[in-house]
């Protein structure tokens, strides 16, 4: 957990977006989500493009691989 909010930590002081995470409670146990809100589709693809080239995120990124048993996968899930 302590992961998981130095991520939004991290989201909010390098891209100024607030990130919120969350666990799921039956089905994938064990698997954290993050959310971040974004204006449109364009604007969430900046983020993702932001984060993939900065070091500091690869950096903190590659500190959880002993944290998570799966490799990582990308939901885009629209919150209504």
């Amino acid at each position: 957990m302590a992961f998981a909010r130095e991520i939004c930590a991290h989201w909010q002081e390098n891209y100024g977006v607030p990130a919120e995470w969350g666990l799921e409670i039956g089905g994938d146990t064990g698997t954290v989500y993050w959310f971040v809100e974004s204006d449109s589709l364009g604007d969430f693809e900046a983020q993702m493009k932001a984060a993939m080239s900065n070091l500091d995120t690869s950096n903190l990124l590659d500190t959880s691989t002993d944290l998570f048993q799966a490799s990582p996968q990308e939901k885009l899930i629209v919150m209504m």
